[in-house]
């Protein structure tokens, strides 16, 4: 059975070490992007659901040649601009699932290793705009559709890249501060507070039911989730913005199966066309 680590007290050649083993164990060939893919580790994922998390970890800890990082941030510098152009164009909105995992399938198929992480976003503005911070709640009440607070990359060397902060409905004031695609390796670890996982809704009605949420009132599962996947902070122009991962993902099914986003017409397949077409005129 593939175990996932706690990462606690470890060495990091060591745990690398021990997720490799696990991935032997289970007849995963780790050797290049996408392996969750495999049978063997769809076994192991039907057995733990959080098996992810061991790919999500395994990305994290193993090293990157110089060359590797240096293909890794032109590709993903490119891959980001023309994404997020063609949500503009397009106009999609609250994409953030459907648009960073077409971009992650497309990145494995360059050789560019990557996850999803999903979780929370705070974003601060500059003192001079007055305006209050934006918040992006994973836990929402019970009548709220959202399937999640927001969506986001990991992508070594890059700490987080994310295509879709700009097409949320911001207002015409927020506009003007929100760039058309993060790709940052900087970082600064983060506090997180409840405050940053839970709607004002939800935290309205699970007081009405006598309950004060604190983070000690999450689930095992989930802080052991989030300690694994601590959260950061990134200063990106005039913004602060805060990621608190709560889970890990992935899309099932190849680029050419995939048809939950449609960009002017062109699903994922067509897009990653696209996308070669203009690094090999580059």
């Amino acid at each position: 059975m593939l175990l996932l680590l706690s990462g606690k007290g470890r060495d990091l050649l060591a745990a690398l070490g021990e997720l490799e083993r696990l991935f032997r164990s289970a007849n995963i060939d780790f050797a290049r992007p996408g392996f969750y893919d495999q049978p063997g580790f769809v076994m192991a994922e039907r057995r733990d659901p959080r098996a992810l998390e061991a790919y999500a970890e395994y990305i994290d800890k193993r090293p990157y040649p110089e060359d590797y990082k240096a293909r890794a941030r032109a590709v993903v510098t490119r891959a980001a601009q023309f994404l997020s152009r063609e949500l503009e164009i397009d106009g999609r909105r609250g994409a953030c699932i459907d648009a960073s995992g077409a971009l992650m399938r497309m990145l494995e198929r360059e050789g560019i290793w990557s996850y999803m992480a999903g979780g929370a976003t705070v974003v601060e503005f500059p003192r001079h705009a007055h305006l209050r911070a934006q918040y992006f709640h994973p836990f929402v009440h019970p009548d709220n559709p959202a399937k999640t607070g927001h969506m986001w990359l990991r992508v070594p060397p890059f700490a987080v890249v994310d295509v879709t902060l700009a097409m949320q409905p911001w207002s015409n004031r927020q506009r003007p501060f929100i760039p058309a695609y993060i790709a940052s390796e900087a970082f600064n670890v983060a506090e997180k507070e409840i405050d940053d996982l839970i709607e004002d809704e939800l935290m309205e009605l699970l007081m009405e039911q006598g309950r004060v949420p604190t983070m000690a009132n999450l689930e095992p599962r989930q802080r052991q989730t989030m300690e694994k996947f601590p959260a950061f902070q990134i200063e990106q122009q005039e913004l602060r913005i805060k990621y608190v991962p709560t889970r890990v993902s992935a899309m099932d099914g190849a680029l050419e199966d995939m048809r939950n986003l449609c960009l002017s017409g062109k699903y994922p397949a067509q897009l990653y066309q696209d996308f070669r077409a203009v690094l090999e005129a580059e």
